[in-house]
């Protein structure tokens, strides 16, 4: 039987970089979007079409300061539901390079691989199908990927909020209750701040300083609850805060692909770097 090789070239530094454009294309739009929140309102909102517009309610009329409110809050709710999808994407590129490895695990202990084998462990599972929660659970099942219980929880509860922000429009149902009867929205933070001879101070930029201070930063756990029918609502520095957060979960599962791959031997660890060299054929 005539066989013929592949060769496969595994990036995992790409593969966070994926996650890393993902989330900086949304941090722009919102960035962008909410420099322009304090437009005026000249006349009446009309989409800029030069054509006949529909208007369906003359009741709905806003100020320029119930606009600005409601742009600022459809933006960083917009913002947030973009940034788990672009989490969503990033985990199932993940998943293709776990399934080409566990192919290679196939062959090393002698089993032929064909096309039908290559397309039942790359797309058999729909694993795109899975919701957050099931992908979790298949990597752990599937691939012995143990993740940072605490930052796959975040994503959890972010995930609950995205899909309370879709399907209900952001009212907080019972549905998405996931702790005491109310929706506990987590995520892990930078938290920047000065330090001088009193004690911790908030950081803010433009403010002077009285007294020889030093510039702090640590990782912290912050969350969010809301309440039964309560509207969700993110300010701009929450809305940056889980952003963070969510690179801190991207980088946990790009590190414990990276020692899955030392440990079955497809990668070669860089005794030259403190990090493995995240470069692998196969």
């Amino acid at each position: 039987m005539d066989t013929e090789n592949i060769h496969i070239t595994i990036n995992l530094d790409a593969l966070l970089g994926e996650l890393q454009h993902s989330l900086q294309f949304t941090i722009n739009l919102v960035a962008f979007s909410l420099q322009t929140e304090h437009s005026t309102i000249q006349d009446e909102l009309r989409l800029p079409i030069e054509n006949i517009t529909t208007i369906f309610s003359k009741r709905l009329q806003w100020s320029n300061e119930e606009a600005s409110e409601y742009q600022r809050i459809w933006v960083l709710t917009n913002g947030l539901r973009d940034i788990v999808e672009g989490v969503n994407l990033f985990i199932e590129s993940a998943h293709k390079v776990l399934s080409v490895w566990s192919l290679i695990d196939r062959q090393n202990v002698g089993e032929q691989l064909n096309s039908v084998i290559w397309q039942k462990e790359m797309q058999g599972t729909a694993f795109h199908r899975l919701g957050l929660p099931d992908k979790l659970e298949h990597l752990y099942k599937e691939h012995n990927i143990s993740l940072d219980k605490d930052l796959a929880r975040h994503l959890l509860s972010i995930n609950t909020a995205r899909n309370c922000l879709v399907h209900r429009r952001g009212i907080v149902s019972n549905r998405d209750t996931n702790i005491d009867g109310m929706l506990c929205v987590e995520w892990r933070k930078l938290h920047t701040f000065l330090k001088d001879e009193d004690g911790e101070h908030e950081l803010i930029f433009g403010k002077r300083l009285e007294k020889e201070s030093t510039l702090c930063a640590r990782v912290v756990d912050d969350k969010k609850i809301f309440a039964v029918g309560e509207q969700l609502t993110f300010t701009v520095q929450e809305f940056s805060d889980v952003t963070w957060g969510l690179f801190a979960f991207g980088s946990n599962l790009v590190q414990e692909i990276s020692a899955r791959g030392i440990n079955k031997g497809f990668i070669k660890p860089n005794p030259e770097a403190a990090q493995p060299d995240n470069q692998a054929d196969g």
